[in-house]
C-alpha cells in the first residue's frame, strides 16, 4: 500500500514516469542476501524485510507517505505558492480542503504509532515557515496538537531519549557531551552503514568501519545530493533536515536502519534520479548523438536481484531455537495460567500473542526490593526468565529473583530444541505479611 502512494509521490516531486515507476519496483522487489549458513537465511533489505514482521516500521511508513501525499496533494490545490499573511479567510479556505483532513488524520496518527513522527510534523512546520504561508502553519499546528492530544511529550521514548542508556536506567541522564558524542556516533554509523544498507540490497560488515565505507557512503550522498537538487529540493531538503535530525540524536545503542524507513522511499528516488542526471552528463560530455533514457537503470538493478527461491525459503525459515522455545512457553501459559494472570517478560507483545494473557515489562532497575514493588504495583502474577540473549534479563531479572528465591515458584520449564538451554516461567508469591502485634 506504500509503494502506491509512493509513486505518485515521486511523480509530484518531479522524477516522472519512468524514474517513478523504476524506484518503486526497486523498492518492492530488491532484496539482499546477508547470509546463508547453518542458522538459516538472513535477509537485509529494510522494506521487504520490515514488511514481514510484526513491529511499527510497516504502518508507520504507510501513514508517513499518506501524510506527504495529502501534502502534496493539499500543495497542488492551493496553486503557486506566495506568502501570505495570518487571516481568518485563508484559515476557513484551507478548512473547505478534503485534503486538509487527511493530512491531519495521517499526520497525528503517524505519531501516534511512533513518536520519530514529529520529524513529519517539523518537516511540515519548516516548509510553510520557509514559504511564510502563516495561515497553514497556525492551522496545522492547532491541528496536529488537537489530534496529537496528551501524547505529546507523553511518549516513553521522549524519556528515553533523554538517558545515557535506555537500557540502563541507572546510568542517568544525558548531558549536553553526551548528545554530542552521540550525535557524531550516529553520523558516522548513517553514512558508512545504515543509509548504504537501507537504500540499497548490499550486505556490510558492522563490526568494523573502514575507509571503503566512508567513500561509498559519502558517493551514495553525494550522488543522492545531485538527485536532491534536480527534484524538489525544498521539500525533499526539508524533509531530511527534520528527520535526521530527529535519529542522529537518537541514543547510539539503538542500531539497524528500522529508524531510516520513512526515509529510505526518499533517499531511493534521489539516487535514482542523481545516477540518471550523472549518466546523462557523461553522455553529453563524450558527445553521443543520444539522451539516455531512465529506464537504462533497470539494468543495473537486476545486479541486486536475489533467486527468488531464496526469499521463498526465508519465509519459511524455522524461528531460532531460543525464540522456538519462547514461544512454546507461551503456549504452555495460555492453558495452564489463570485467565486474569499478569506475566512479566522482555519481549511481552510477542509472549501475548501465544499465551493470550496480559503482559508487561518487567522494571529495569538493579534494585530487587525495587523491582518486585513495582511488579506488584502493576499486579504481576508470574514472571518469564529467558534465554533470548537481551543482556537486561542477566542484569536486571535474574539478580532479582536469585536474592528472592523464597518469592518464586518455578512452575513449567522448555528446553529450548537444538541447545542445552532452558526457560522458566515462575510463578510470582504473595508478599508475606507481618505477623499480628500481641
Amino acid at each position: 500500500a506504500s509503494l502506491l502512494l509512493f509513486f505518485p509521490i515521486f511523480r509530484r516531486l518531479g522524477a516522472g514516469l519512468h524514474l517513478s515507476f523504476l524506484s518503486c519496483l526497486f523498492l518492492g522487489l530488491t532484496t539482499g542476501l546477508t547470509r546463508i549458513d547453518n542458522e538459516g537465511l538472513s535477509i537485509n533489505a529494510s522494506l521487504l524485510s520490515s514488511s514481514t514482521i510484526m513491529m511499527s516500521e510497516t504502518p508507520f511508513l504507510f501513514f508517513v507517505a499518506l501524510t506527504v501525499y495529502a501534502f502534496l496533494r493539499l500543495e497542488e490545490r492551493s496553486g503557486r505558492a506566495t506568502p501570505e499573511l495570518f487571516s481568518f479567510s485563508a484559515i476557513t479556505g484551507l478548512l473547505k480542503q478534503p485534503y486538509f483532513y487527511l493530512f491531519l488524520f495521517a499526520l497525528s496518527f503517524a505519531f501516534h504509532i511512533r513518536t520519530a513522527g514529529i520529524s513529519v510534523f517539523g518537516f511540515v512546520m519548516l516548509y510553510w515557515l520557509y514559504q511564510r504561508r502563516w495561515s497553514r502553519l497556525a492551522a496545522a499546528g492547532a491541528g496536529y496538537a488537537l489530534l496529537a492530544g496528551q501524547s505529546l511529550g507523553g511518549s516513553s521514548y521522549i524519556g528515553e531519549l533523554f538517558r545515557i542508556n535506555p537500557y540502563r536506567p541507572e546510568l542517568g541522564q544525558a548531558g549536553i557531551g553526551d548528545f554530542v558524542t552521540r550525535f557524531f556516533n550516529n553520523l558516522q554509523r548513517y553514512v558508512t552503514k545504515e543509509i548504504p544498507v537501507g537504500s540499497l540490497p548490499i550486505t556490510i560488515d558492522y563490526d568494523v568501519t573502514t575507509a571503503g565505507d566512508w567513500l561509498f557512503g559519502l558517493a551514495l550522498l553525494a550522488v543522492a545530493g545531485l538527485g536532491l537538487w534536480r527534484l524538489n529540493c525544498l521539500f525533499l531538503g526539508s524533509y531530511f533536515v527534520c528527520l535526521f535530525g530527529v535519529i542522529l540524536l537518537w541514543p547510539d545503542v539503538w542500531t539497524g536502519a528500522r529508524f531510516l524507513l520513512p526515509g529510505v522511499p526518499f533517499i531511493v528516488i534521489c539516487v535514482a534520479r542523481g545516477l540518471h542526471e550523472l549518466l546523462v552528463r557523461i553522455v553529453a560530455l563524450i558527445r553521443l548523438s543520444f539522451v539516455p533514457h531512465p529506464l537504462w537503470l533497470s539494468v543495473g538493478m537486476l545486479f541486486y536481484m536475489t533467486n527468488l527461491k531464496l526469499v521463498a525459503y526465508a519465509a519459511y525459515t524455522p524461528y531460532q531455537p531460543e525464540w522456538q522455545g519462547y514461544f512454546e512457553l507461551a503456549k504452555w501459559a495460555a492453558v495452564n495460567t489463570p485467565p486474569d494472570a499478569v506475566i512479566a517478560c522482555r519481549s511481552p507483545y510477542l509472549f501475548a500473542m501465544y499465551a493470550d494473557r496480559y503482559t508487561s515489562f518487567y522494571a529495569n532497575t538493579l534494585d530487587d526490593k525495587e523491582m518486585l514493588q513495582a511488579m506488584e504495583k502493576g499486579k504481576v502474577t508470574h514472571f518469564v526468565l529467558d534465554q533470548l540473549g537481551f543482556s537486561s534479563t542477566a542484569r536486571y531479572l535474574f539478580p532479582a529473583i536469585e536474592k528472592n528465591m523464597d518469592r518464586f515458584t518455578p512452575i513449567h520449564q522448555i528446553k529450548n530444541p537444538n541447545d542445552a538451554y532452558y526457560q522458566y516461567l515462575l510463578k510470582l508469591k504473595p508478599k508475606p505479611s507481618l505477623p499480628a502485634r500481641q
